[in-house]
């Protein structure tokens, strides 16, 4: 990655930043700094060493792979449905939802899924509780 900067201490601002949000221990940074036509430039690689233990490289970021809703089992599994939350490594039901069909619902208020699953309130009405009531 090359990067152009025009104020020399923007070097030492990167650094720093990359060093606080970086989330994980033995960060290194190997920099190459050069001056041509008045102009500094820094040529840098990020090489991460290690995450603290429970905790994966994913994309730069320290994440633990057990909880983490946008890489959860694995770097880049995001848990989409509303419904989920990243629970041991698999996006699972949240309290309060369950599962119907390839969706995590909430049987109070779904009016597709209303007390129970494929139980659909019609037009005219509206899962509150658990129970399909006229509007």
């Amino acid at each position: 990655m090359k990067v152009h900067f025009l104020l020399p201490g923007s070097v030492l601002v990167l650094v720093a930043v990359l060093a606080l949000f970086s989330g994980c221990t033995g960060s290194t940074m190997s920099m190459h700094v050069s001056s041509e036509n008045g102009k500094s430039s820094v040529s840098s690689e990020n090489v991460l060493a290690g995450c603290q233990p429970g905790h994966t490289n994913c994309s730069f970021s320290c994440v633990d792979l057990q909880s983490d809703d946008f890489n959860c089992g694995s770097c880049d599994t995001i848990c989409s449905d509303p419904g989920t939350s990243c629970q041991q490594g698999t996006c699972s039901c949240r309290p309060g939802y369950t599962k119907c069909g390839d969706e995590c619902v909430d049987l109070k208020n779904d009016n597709a899924d209303c007390g129970r699953c494929g139980n659909t309130c019609s037009a005219d009405e509206i899962c509150g509780g658990g129970v399909c009531s006229d509007v």
